[in-house]
């Protein structure tokens, strides 16, 4: 089954079709004995397509809130539907191909009789033609309402990270220390990006919540108000449009409730310290009226993530960092940047006693550990309605809308500050030294301090610990109406309109710019005794003089005078207006050759504001850039679904599908564009189908890759200098000691050493790029084996290659290409962006956006369910679920021109893309009750490639954190729902059983940081869940 939006003539919608395509005539009419339990109807007829072996095709909307009496007793599978079905509106019938169809109103007869079709829309992912009892040619992973719950997250994307295929994006582990993704969570399949991936809500584009990037944040979505959620994966650009390049995810939201639940759920953390704990608060009340003809959902959830900080875990107190190219620890690992300043390099310093000599880090430096987050706090607000109404059985409205409030914030220790530290849009701008004639220099550091001033570095403790906080709000609304025009056509037109909206404050920052002229100090002519600011104008507009030396030397008014907050206001809308219709044209040999033709007009803008101090770029903080942008779509496509030949030797079914989209873009670089997608499937016999699809896809620049000037952001990167001698060998070692700052380092300390590995990595948009384009390849096969009914095994190949593709060099590329340029050192392209402060520190990558040459991923896919009734002897009524997914990663690489040809860089292995992963589960229901036991690998990895290619070749045999286990995660969830106590609900979990938690990283390495964690790992360790849900 896939996922997409389609419409047909009738009385059928079918979102869950169900395994054993194999015999379902002969199935359908043999009678066996069926055991299942009291639960929802969806569930029931869930049951008996398992048990029986047979296609049971069915609406989601149409069974919604409804449940099902036990079933006990010999019958054909058609029979125990009906049983199920008694007492409500809804009938059953078989189909020619042996299925049985569900759907309400009048049976199948009566619909005959009156001359009607018996046939109403279904949904299938992938697709926007309906196709009753069959299934995609490309794969499918359908994740249900129940997985969601027994996941034991409380947020959609980290549920989805389970699934083979589904990497980490951004998430409240990995962005703590990003500006404006920080608390987002976002999909990234096949590790190709998040802003690769479309998201989609029942079948329908939606607005992005970022300012950075075309991103979907999935914690802006009530996880209440999903039904299931679909992921495809492969190229579909020519059903949805642009982004749908790695493939798609479509969260399907309930579309019909009768009744009122409420429900209560926490956890926390049961390891190491403790913390990481989470609530959450959640209504759900629908209701159905005008004999049906209108229904109503509405629903609010209020969740609140406690974040998890250092002081936590032991582990992120552990002071330590790593040097590759030394392959040495240093601990503890210390900040050089203290409360009381560092003078004159290491010659002086201030700690709480007073003034003292000879600095040294590991006995006198500053530890920043125990105030950092490991993951950031998260507060979400949510309320999602939804409401229909038919006006006439050939015309619909329907609408939805969703809002969202996220807040998260995080605390960071206290903003530092060096002679060398530069400000303005361009760092054109440098804080400076102290003059030796500042009246607060002691004598003692005056004395002998050159005519250039004094070097210094400080800690500001005076100004507070560091806040950043971010409100985002997100309005998502979707109106329209669908119909049929008969002859087994349909029609829906809508209109979908969001509004994303971010305000962030960065608190307790410094204006460089009057710190600047606030240590430009003098004493007053006119009163010795008062020591003013020099610059007159400074003065008349409220200067204090600074005192930078010593612990706490900083009067409350100098204090005030530099301290700011540095505010950011971004804004993204999104509309979108499309109409199509579908329907078949006539008849083939396997079946009526089906058509969807429509058309969507789209357009995107974003506007980015910021306050006077970031504007200016004068805060001590990273710089965010104004900007505007505005991009249209304007598409038109087609798609065709062609049932080649059905029951005849060696084709039980073979069928044929196409689609093709134009495209045509507000960009230059872009204009007008096509997408296209050719696939088939083939079942020489019943149980065995063979299926493939070749697509090609595109991807317009969004709004930031275009138009966004260079804005700061915090990257983690090791310096390729570090570390470097008077006597280290290689390329790099000599251009780095031809730097005048890093050879007077090497010259006064033996070596040059990186103070710290947090840099300024300003991304920058490029109007001149084009749209990247991708060729997918998928092929596999389907095995339903008639002598093993409810079990189901996949096999699939994809290959996705992205031509001109949007990126940015990383920043260890960017430094490869520069210090290990032979001739052209410091002169190169790379080189222009890199800058170093006065003392050689790095401190800024501009990180550029081109087309480069390509992305190429490939690999494997596998997947296996089995559904079974337990033995006799441990119940009558007990049923088994197992399941098993599995990726193996063949190929990921990126290619690019470098300074002397074409580079081509190998992710394979790396974290984030594994070679091997999996996931495998075992459920078992009985009557009320409900146990599952999940497994999670993740394989072997390596921090990173060229790390290990350095340590080759520097004859490092054994380098430190470079090779990382794999990992075993293992949950177990367990519900019941009492019999005694209607609509009563009680659940819990305990998450990462045996706390398989996060290879140690310590900072240095290329995915640690200095917490020694990696974000796309567990970090929290064992954790335990519970809650209750009550339905009246």
């Amino acid at each position: 089954m896939m996922i997409g939006r389609q419409k047909i003539r009738g009385a059928l919608l079918a979102t869950a079709i169900w395994s054993a395509v194999a015999s379902a005539p002969a199935l359908a009419a043999e009678a066996r004995n069926f055991s299942i339990r009291q639960q929802s109807l969806a569930d029931a007829l869930r049951a008996v397509a398992m048990q029986s072996g047979t296609n049971i095709i069915f609406d989601e909307r149409t069974v919604a809130g409804r449940r099902a009496p036990r079933l006990d007793g010999r019958f054909t599978p058609e029979q125990a539907v009906r049983q199920l079905l008694q007492g409500t509106e809804i009938n059953a019938r078989l189909d020619s191909e042996g299925a049985i169809l569900v759907s309400e109103g009048r049976s199948a007869p009566e619909a005959l009789a009156s001359g009607e079709d018996a046939a109403e829309e279904i949904v299938v992912t992938g697709s926007r033609i309906a196709r009753a009892a069959t299934e995609s040619n490309v794969p499918v992973t359908a994740v249900s309402r129940l997985d969601i719950e027994a996941s034991g997250s409380v947020e959609l994307s980290e549920i989805l990270l389970d699934y083979p295929g589904v990497t980490s994006g951004i998430n409240i582990a990995n962005s703590r220390d990003e500006i404006s993704s920080a608390g987002l969570s976002t999909i990234d399949l096949r590790n190709l990006g998040d802003n690769r991936t479309l998201i989609l809500i029942d079948g329908r584009r939606t607005v992005s919540n970022s300012v950075t990037a075309n991103r979907v944040s999935t914690s802006t979505i009530p996880t209440f108000f999903i039904e299931r959620t679909d992921i495809v994966t492969g190229g579909a650009s020519a059903v949805y449009g642009s982004d749908a390049i790695a493939g798609v995810v479509n969260i399907i939201t309930l579309e019909k409730y009768d009744g009122v639940k409420l429900g209560i759920r926490y956890g926390t953390s049961i390891t190491g310290g403790g913390g990481d704990e989470d609530f959450r608060a959640s209504i759900l009340a629908g209701k159905s009226f005008l004999d049906d003809r209108a229904s109503i959902i509405i629903g609010a959830t209020y969740e609140k993530e406690y974040g998890l900080m250092a002081y936590d875990r032991d582990r992120a107190l552990t002071s330590i960092s790593y040097n590759p190219a030394t392959n040495t620890t240093t601990s503890p690992a210390k900040s050089t940047t203290i409360f009381g300043g560092r003078f004159r390099g290491n010659a002086f310093f201030y700690d709480e006693t007073g003034l003292k000599t000879g600095f040294v880090g590991a006995r006198d430096g500053y530890e920043t550990r125990d105030v950092l987050p490991i993951s950031v706090p998260r507060t979400s607000r949510m309320i999602a309605g939804k409401f229909n109404f038919a006006f006439s059985d050939a015309i619909n409205f329907f609408s939805q809308v969703q809002f969202s409030d996220v807040d998260t914030w995080s605390n960071r220790d206290f903003a530092t500050v060096t002679n060398s530290t530069t400000f303005g849009q361009t760092d054109e701008f440098t804080v400076g030294t102290i003059a030796r004639t500042n009246p607060f220099v002691p004598t003692a550091i005056a004395t002998g301090a050159p005519a250039s001033g004094i070097t210094f570095s400080r800690r500001l403790k005076e100004l507070g610990e560091r806040v950043t906080s971010n409100d985002r709000d997100t309005l998502r609304a979707w109106a329209g109406f669908k119909g049929n025009l008969g002859g087994g056509w349909s029609w829906e037109a809508s209109y979908g309109y969001g509004k994303f909206t971010q305000h962030q404050e960065r608190q307790n920052l410094i204006n460089l710019e009057r710190l600047k002229f606030a240590l430009a100090a003098e004493r007053d002519p006119a009163n010795p005794a008062q020591i003013r600011c020099i610059n007159a104008q400074a003065r008349a507009d409220g200067c204090v003089p600074v005192n930078l030396f010593g612990v706490n030397s900083m009067s409350a008014a100098a204090a005030d005078y530099i301290r700011t907050t540095m505010v950011t206001d971004g804004t993204v809308r999104q509309d979108v207006v499309q109409a199509f219709a579908t329907g078949p044209l006539f008849n083939l040999p396997g079946g009526p050759l089906r058509m969807a033709l429509g058309a969507e007009y789209r357009t995107d803008k974003q506007s980015l504001r910021t306050d006077e101090v970031t504007r200016r770029g004068v805060g001590s903080a990273s710089f965010v850039p104004e900007f505007d942008g505005k991009i249209k779509a304007k598409e038109a496509f087609i798609e065709f679904d062609a049932p080649i030949l059905s029951n005849v030797p060696f084709a039980d079914s073979l069928s044929f599908d196409a689609a093709f989209r134009i495209a045509d873009y507000s960009v230059d670089g872009v204009g007008t564009v096509f997408s296209y997608k050719a696939g088939g499937e083939w079942a020489p016999v019943r149980g065995l189908r063979f299926r493939g699809q070749y697509a090609r896809a595109q991807r317009s620049p969004d709004l930031t890759e275009l138009f966004s000037p260079p804005r700061d952001d915090a990257d983690t990167v090791v310096d390729i200098c570090d570390g470097v001698t008077a006597t280290t060998q290689g390329v790099a070692a000599t251009n780095c000691r031809a730097i005048p700052a890093i050879a007077a380092a090497i010259a006064a300390n033996g070596s040059f050493e990186q103070e710290t590995t947090s840099i300024q990595g300003p991304n920058s948009g490029n109007p001149d790029l084009k749209e990247e384009t991708a060729d997918t390849i998928t092929f596999g096969a389907v095995l339903t084996p008639t002598v093993i009914p409810g079990f189901s095994l996949t096999v699939d190949y994809f290959n996705i290659k992205i031509k001109d593709a949007i990126d940015a060099l990383d920043n260890p590329d960017i430094l490869r290409e520069c210090y290990l340029d032979p001739d052209n050192f410091p002169n190169n392209a790379y080189c222009g962006e890199i800058t170093r402060d006065g003392d050689g520190q790095l401190t800024r990558i501009l990180n550029r956006q081109f087309n480069l040459n390509s992305i190429k991923r490939s690999g494997i896919d596998v997947a296996a369910n089995y559904v079974f009734m337990a033995p006799q002897w441990l119940s009558s009524d007990g049923q088994f679920s197992a399941r098993i997914l599995y990726s193996r990663l063949l190929k990921s690489e990126l290619e690019y021109e470098g300074r002397d040809g074409t580079r081509v860089n190998n992710f394979k292995g790396e974290i984030g893309d594994w070679v091997n992963q999996g996931n495998a589960s075992i459920s078992y229901a009985d009557g009320p009750f409900y146990v599952r036991w999940t497994t999670n690998y993740t394989g072997k990895a390596l921090d990173s490639r060229d790390r290990r290619d350095d340590a080759i070749a520097a004859g490092i045999t054994n380098p430190l954190y470079l090779y990382l286990g794999d990992r075993w995660r293992h949950d177990a969830y367990v519900s019941m729902e009492p019999e005694a106590i209607k609509g009563f609900k009680l659940y819990a979990g305990i998450r990462n059983l045996f706390n398989s938690i996060s290879p140690f990283l310590p900072d240095g390495t290329v995915n640690g940081d200095p917490l020694n964690f990696s974000g796309d790992y567990d970090v929290a360790g064992r954790s335990f869940y519970a809650g209750i849900e009550f339905k009246f």
